[in-house]
């Protein structure tokens, strides 16, 4: 049993654990909460993606794109979940660094977006 001060959370306490053994190697599944939650935020995008791409249903009311708008903040939302749980809490796991590409890609289009207007 992991031992869980007063009013902390048992998530919490194993992130606690995990944070404080050191490792040299990478793993394959993430060692913190940030990295679960950036796997799962990377997960709903590319499901997300999928669903949308596959419907034929018309998405978008008007000119705005609700469904891309979406896609957008979960591509940009795990990839910087991502790099907080690497950068901040240590984590070395290969799965944290799927949500990178994604936001990395969406983050490029929106800079040629504003560099380059479509008119």
């Amino acid at each position: 049993m992991i031992d869980c001060p007063a009013g902390c959370d048992y998530a919490v306490a194993i992130e606690a654990r995990v944070d404080t053994q050191q490792s040299d190697g990478w793993y394959v599944l993430p060692r913190t909460l940030a990295g679960w939650w950036a796997a799962a935020l990377c997960a709903a995008f590319f499901m997300s993606v999928a669903v949308t791409v596959s419907s034929d249903v018309e998405l978008s009311a008007g000119r705005f794109n609700f469904v891309g708008a979406f896609n957008f903040l979960l591509a940009i939302a795990g990839g910087a979940l991502a790099l907080y749980a690497i950068l901040r809490c240590g984590e070395r796991s290969l799965i944290v660094l799927v949500p990178v590409l994604p936001a990395l890609a969406a983050a490029g289009f929106e800079l040629a977006e504003l560099l380059v207007p479509p008119y």
